[in-house]
C-alpha cells in the first residue's frame, strides 16, 4: 500500500499543472462573482404603501429616502401591484394602519426573489431597526429628564440623529416574511466555498481515474494477480487522491483567510473536518465512476455533467436559500456539495457551535461509504472478467 501511495504521489509532478489550474479557477471565479456584487451598483426602485398615520412610519420613509440607497416611489396598494407586474419597481413595502413604533410588523410584496432584492430588504430592515432604536432611546431620555429640565422632544431627536454614528443594530424579530438566515449571509464566503468544492471535484475524480490508465496499459490487471492485496490497491489510491485534493482545498481556504480576509470562525478545525469528509466522499465517487466506465474518454464526457449538475443543484453556484422548488430542494439532499456547504457555512458564516456539523459530516460519511462499497463491487466484477 505504501508503494502505491508513493507511486501516486510521484505522479503528482506530471499533473501539478492541472491541479494548479483548478485552484486558480476556483479563486478566479470567486473574485469575479464577488466583485460583480459591488461593481456597477445601481439604485433599486422600491415602492412604499403607507396606510399608517403614525409619525414613526413617516420617519422611516424619510430615513429610507435619506439613505440614498433606493429610489423611493410612494403609491397606493393597487398601483404598487401594477408596478410589480410590469417590473418598474423591484418590491414594495406595505405599512398597514397598525404600523408604529409599538407594532413594527410590515409586509414585503415582490414579484420575483433575487439576491439583490434580498440584500436590499436587509438594508431596509436595518433602517427600520435604526429608527426604532433612536425613537426608544430619545423617548427614555426625554421622559426621564423632562420633569426637571425644559426639553423639546423634536429638537432632542434631531440632535441625536445628527450625532448618532456607529450605532449597533440589535436583533429584532421583524415579521417581514424573511428567514433570519439572511441576517449573517456572506455572498463572498458562499461563492469561495462553492467554487472550491466544485473545482476540487475535478482534481479528485480524475485523480482516481489513474486506474483507467492502468487498465489501458494492463498494469492494473498485473497488479491484481501480484501479491499486493486488492484492499491495499484501493486504499492506496484513495489516500493519495485525498491528499492531493486536500492540499488543493486547503490552499483555497488559506488564500481566502489571508488574502480575502475571510474569517472561518472559531472552529477552523471543524471546517477542515467537513472538507476532509467531502474529499473522502468525492474520492469514493471517483472510484465508483472509474469502475463503471471503460475508458478515459467516457469518464471525461460523464464527469463534467455530473459535477456541473450536482454543483448547481447542491448550491455551489447560488444559495439554496433562494430556491423555491421543492423538487430541487429534495434533490439537493442527494448531493455531497449541499452538505459540505451547509457544514462549512454553519461555522464560518453563522458562527454556530461545533455540534452543528455533526449531521453534515454524518451524511457525507454515509455517502462516501455507499460510493466506496459500490466502487469495490464493480471492481470485483471487473476482476472476475479479467480472470475469465
Amino acid at each position: 500500500m505504501l508503494n502505491i501511495i508513493r507511486l501516486r504521489m510521484l505522479k503528482f509532478k506530471d499533473d501539478y499543472k492541472i491541479i494548479l489550474l483548478m485552484t486558480i479557477l476556483a479563486l478566479a471565479f470567486t473574485f469575479v462573482f464577488s466583485w460583480s456584487q459591488f461593481e456597477g451598483e445601481y439604485k433599486m426602485t422600491i415602492g412604499i404603501i403607507n396606510e399608517s398615520e403614525s409619525t414613526f412610519a413617516q420617519e422611516v420613509i424619510e430615513s429610507i429616502e435619506k439613505s440614498n440607497e433606493f429610489i423611493v416611489y410612494e403609491s397606493s396598494y393597487e398601483n404598487a401591484i401594477v408596478n410589480l407586474k410590469d417590473r418598474s419597481i423591484s418590491f414594495a413595502l406595505y405599512f398597514d394602519e397598525s404600523f408604529s413604533d409599538k407594532n413594527i410588523d410590515f409586509e414585503i410584496l415582490r414579484s420575483v426573489e433575487t439576491m439583490e432584492s434580498i440584500q436590499a430588504e436587509n438594508k431596509l430592515k436595518n433602517i427600520i431597526n435604526n429608527n426604532l432604536i433612536i425613537d426608544k432611546i430619545v423617548s427614555n431620555i426625554y421622559f426621564g429628564l423632562s420633569p426637571v429640565i425644559d426639553l423639546n422632544f423634536d429638537e432632542m431627536k434631531e440632535t441625536y440623529v445628527n450625532d448618532f454614528e456607529n450605532w449597533k443594530a440589535y436583533s429584532l424579530d421583524l415579521k417581514s416574511g424573511r428567514d433570519s438566515i439572511w441576517k449573517n449571509f456572506d455572498y463572498e464566503i458562499h461563492m469561495l466555498i462553492g467554487f472550491n468544492l466544485m473545482f476540487s471535484m475535478y482534481t479528485i475524480i480524475f485523480g482516481m481515474a489513474d486506474i483507467l490508465n492502468d487498465k489501458k496499459l494492463r498494469a492494473f490487471q498485473r497488479t491484481l494477480v501480484s501479491p499486493i492485496k486488492k484492499r491495499d490497491i484501493v486504499i492506496g489510491n484513495l489516500i493519495s487522491t485525498m491528499a492531493i485534493g486536500f492540499m488543493q482545498m486547503l490552499v483555497v481556504l488559506l488564500v481566502g483567510q489571508f488574502v480575502l480576509g475571510i474569517d472561518w470562525g472559531q472552529y477552523f478545525y471543524g471546517v477542515v473536518l467537513i472538507v476532509f469528509t467531502f474529499i473522502f466522499t468525492v474520492s469514493s465517487l471517483g472510484l465508483l465512476l472509474s469502475n463503471v466506465v471503460s475508458t478515459m474518454g467516457q469518464l471525461g464526457a460523464l464527469t463534467p455533467i455530473i459535477i456541473t449538475a450536482t454543483s448547481m443543484i447542491g448550491g455551489c453556484m447560488w444559495p439554496l436559500e433562494i430556491v423555491n422548488s421543492k423538487v430541487l430542494l429534495i434533490a439537493s439532499n442527494f448531493t455531497p456539495q449541499k452538505w459540505a456547504l451547509a457544514g462549512i457555512k454553519s461555522i464560518a458564516m453563522y458562527n454556530n457551535e461545533l455540534s452543528s456539523i455533526i449531521k453534515p459530516t454524518a451524511v457525507l460519511l454515509f455517502m462516501g461509504i455507499v460510493f466506496l462499497i459500490l466502487g469495490i463491487y464493480f471492481l470485483d466484477k471487473q476482476e472476475l472478467s479479467f480472470n475469465k
